[in-house]
Formats: C-alpha cells, structure tokens, sequence
C-alpha cells in the first residue's frame, strides 16, 4: 500500500536528520501526508453516507406520497427507477475517494523531488477541483434518467426542473470547499502543527460538503415527494 510506503520513507527522512515546518519538505510533511492518506479515505466514505442516506430518505418520502395512487406495479417501477437513480453522481465522488491514496503518493513524491511542501499538495487540490463540474454533470444525467417519474407527477415540467437545480448547486457547493481547501493548503507553511493542519482542512472539507449535500439532495427529493403528495387531489378533479 502507498500509506506503507510514505511511512518507511517518513523513517528514512528521519535517520538523514531533523525537518520543520516551513516550506520544505522532509521526514514531518511525509509523516503528516501519510496520516492524510487515511483521513481521506474516512471523509470519502463519510460524503459518499451522506450522498446515499440522504437520497434514500427522499426516496422513502416518495414512495409513501405516491402509495395508493398509481397502480402498484407502476408504483414499484417509479420506485426502483429512483432507487438506481443516483449513480451518476456517486461515480465522480467514489472516483475521487479511490484516488485519494495515489494522489498522496504523488504528492510525497513531488515534494522529495522539488524539496517543497507545496508541490506536495498540488495533486490534492487536483484531485478535488473538478469534483464540482462533475457532479454537476451527474446531476444532469440523473434528472434525464427519472424524466418518468416526473412525466406522472402534477407540474412535472416544473418539478423536473426544480430539482434539475440540484447540479448547479451542488457544483457550486463542491468547487467552494474545493477553493478552501486549496487556501488551507497554501497556508500550510505557516502552521505550527503541520498534521493538525492538513487534517484540519480535510475535517473542514468533508463535514462542510456533508452539510450541503444532505441539505441541496434533501430539498430536490423533496420537491418530488410534495408533487406526490399532491397527485391525488390533482387526479380526483
């Protein structure tokens, strides 16, 4: 594993002499990268949670609105099309997460060739900068993929479209994060605890696109689970 290797080169710094915080590169910022190795694998799996709870949340909304007004078989399917429904924008997410590790490795290996911490966290800042546009992107094949589900739904030409504004808004939300954790990078040189630091930045990258996931998913499902609250009044005048 990349994280064994980072620990032995970590050791091997160690016995070549002592290394500080401050703009170089040595033994301290492998050790702290090596420890971010781990926590970002964690915050991965915690934004990936929060992506799948949240979706499963709405979703348990819409098939109760929707029970006793579509025949069960139909119902089922809207359902199950939901259920599968989320995939586009798990990948890019899940993508990253994988990456994680190979971008601390390229990370330490940049920083042993230019001897400078911040080369060592270009290829995490790489590593989430596009995360934004892509699930965006996502977004947008997932609201192409449940076209039916909104098709049976009063207003579904505006239903389809308020929660078409999930993309750009949780696009929006993941290139913030993205951008602060670049600037928490940057500053990197002048903390006094370099892994207190970086693991400071990741905690603040992860439990903020938590919040604004559960938050911009909950809202979009939620319209669809109000419209299908309201398909029984609409189809009974």
């Amino acid at each position: 594993m990349a994280f064994r290797r980072i620990r032995r080169i970590a050791r091997h710094l160690r016995s070549s002499g002592p290394a500080g915080v401050g703009t170089g590169f040595g033994a301290v910022q492998v050790a702290a990268l090596a420890q971010l190795e781990s926590d970002g694998e964690a915050a991965f799996q915690f934004v990936g949670s929060a992506l799948v709870s949240t979706w499963e949340v709405g979703l348990t909304e819409l098939a109760r609105a929707l029970t006793g007004k579509l025949p069960e078989d139909e119902r089922r399917k809207l359902v199950e099309r939901v259920s599968d429904g989320l995939v586009p924008v798990q990948q890019p997410l899940q993508t990253a997460g994988h990456g994680f590790g190979q971008a601390v490795k390229d990370g330490v290996n940049a920083g042993l060739t230019t001897g400078q911490l911040q080369d060592a966290t270009v290829p995490l800042c790489r590593l989430l900068d596009p995360l934004g546009a892509k699930v965006d992107e996502g977004w947008g094949n997932v609201t192409e993929y449940l076209e039916p589900v909104f098709a049976v739904l009063p207003d579904s030409d505006g239903v389809m479209a308020g929660f078409a504004e999930g993309g750009p808004a949780l696009g929006a939300a993941l290139e913030t994060h993205a951008t602060r954790f670049t600037t928490a990078m940057a500053a990197l040189p002048d903390s006094a605890d370099l892994r207190a630091a970086m693991a400071g930045a990741l905690r603040d990258w992860q439990r903020d696109v938590c919040r604004d996931i559960e938050q911009i998913v909950f809202d979009r499902m939620g319209l669809m689970a109000a419209a299908g609250r309201a398909l029984d009044a609409e189809t009974t005048t």
